[in-house]
């Protein structure tokens, strides 16, 4: 079987698992209050304002990541926004969990080391 078969599989596999099943619940949960939904993407916005400042090398502005703060602690007072965050770090460590295999695994010929 092809190594791309596999990770096709694998893409497939993660669709079963709880932690992926119940981010879906989860946001679906969170598109039936549009107000949920919109307090979400606005974070999304802001968090990904903030990492492309980030990875630019330079220091995002203290004022927006304070504001950022302060949107995730709203957020995390509402169960649903809660649970889906909540949901999402599980499934994002699944997914880490499995790179971090894969990583170690083929890391012995993409490192160059002097006494071999």
């Amino acid at each position: 079987m092809l190594v791309y078969d596999l990770a096709h599989q694998l893409a497939r596999e993660i669709t079963e698992t709880e932690e992926y099943r119940n981010l879906i619940k989860l946001r679906n949960e969170i598109h039936e209050v549009e107000a949920n939904r919109e307090m979400l993407v606005d974070f999304q916005k802001r968090q990904n304002e903030l990492l492309k400042v980030h990875m630019a090398g330079e220091t995002p502005a203290p004022e927006k990541v304070e504001e950022l703060e302060k949107l995730m602690e709203v957020m995390m007072m509402n169960p649903v926004i809660r649970d889906y965050r909540l949901a999402e770090i599980r499934l994002i460590r699944v997914l880490g969990d499995i790179e971090k295999i894969i990583r170690e695994a083929v890391s012995p010929a993409l490192m160059f080391q002097e006494d071999q």
